[in-house]
């Protein structure tokens, strides 16, 4: 399949320059092999923005965003249909290049442009999709494994920063017939003692929630069934934002968590997290004066 060079940049919303902070809200492309210019902007999801900057007015960014569309429906007047509600655009201006360079210039206006990019692709479209996909919407980050790996990140970066990671380690925990890795355990004597792991519940509906926690829930009741069960775990658990029903359903399978007498913390807690790991350190300073060896090779 023959591939076609592509060049990009990423539309960023950015009401304060003072700041420069910004949000990726879409993707324009050019092929000019092709003769294709086309792009995309977020304008279902509006609101993902303005909780962003959540003192603006909403209606600066949807007024914005407009604005922006119908200049480069100026450029290029010949349009297909809507793509996943947002307006593609193909052909129509006499230099596709000259509109391309002209749109992504230094601007200082609410909407400007990355620095320009290329690609090699198939179907510069397609490329679009993914683009858009994947700067605006963060698909990437969509997966429940890819967040809970952010907190497991975000969880270490905490013990370091408290001068505990030396303590913990990764390690499958479980019976012969049943195993669960978590990410940071402490032992004493090569016996797992103490345990930490991520769940992430913040999930798009309540069954997603029940399955997620019947899944970890029950492999924890099987390992404590199984005598393998550290004393000491604690899950740091990440909920949808109160006063929902979502919400009250994460705050369920936590309760199914303690029955199991794991403790739960939110991931927000940080004081939680570092009481219960600091505990490693009292636990190792204990083995190192009991352990009879060490002290005769410090006499």
């Amino acid at each position: 399949m023959n591939q076609h060079l592509c060049k990009y940049a990423v539309v960023r919303f950015l009401p304060y320059r003072e700041t420069e902070e910004f949000v990726n809200v879409g993707i324009l492309i050019l092929c000019e092999e092709l003769g294709y210019l086309g792009f995309l902007l977020e304008k279902r999801r509006s609101t993902r923005v303005t909780g962003f900057f959540d003192e603006l007015d909403g209606a600066v960014y949807r007024q914005g965003i407009k604005a922006i569309e119908s200049e480069i429906n100026r450029l290029s007047p010949k349009a297909n249909t809507p793509v996943d509600g947002c307006l593609s655009l193909q052909g129509g201006a006499p230099n596709l290049s000259a509109a391309f360079n002209f749109l992504v210039r230094p601007r200082k206006t609410l909407f400007c442009f990355s620095d320009v990019r290329v690609a090699m692709t198939p179907s510069p479209s397609d490329k679009l999709k993914a683009l858009f996909a994947h700067y605006v919407r963060r698909q990437f980050a969509q997966p429940k494994e890819y967040q809970e790996q952010l907190m497991r990140e975000a969880i270490h970066d905490h013990l370091m920063q408290w001068d505990l990671s030396k303590l913990y380690q990764p390690l499958e925990v479980g019976t012969d017939i049943y195993r669960m890795k978590f990410p940071f355990v402490h032992q004493s004597h090569s016996v797992p003692v103490r345990a930490i792991r991520a769940l992430h519940l913040n999930l798009r509906d309540t069954t997603e929630i029940l399955r997620k926690g019947d899944q970890v829930v029950g492999g924890l009741k099987r390992i404590r069934d199984g005598g393998q069960l550290p004393d000491d775990c604690m899950v740091v658990v990440k909920s949808p934002k109160p006063g929902s029903q979502m919400h009250e359903v994460a705050e369920q399978v936590c309760v199914d968590l303690r029955k199991l007498d794991v403790l739960t913390a939110s991931y927000s807690d940080r004081d939680s997290l570092q009481e219960f790991a600091a505990k490693a350190r009292e636990e190792n300073n204990e083995v190192i004066v009991t352990n009879p060896s060490l002290l005769v090779s410090n006499l």
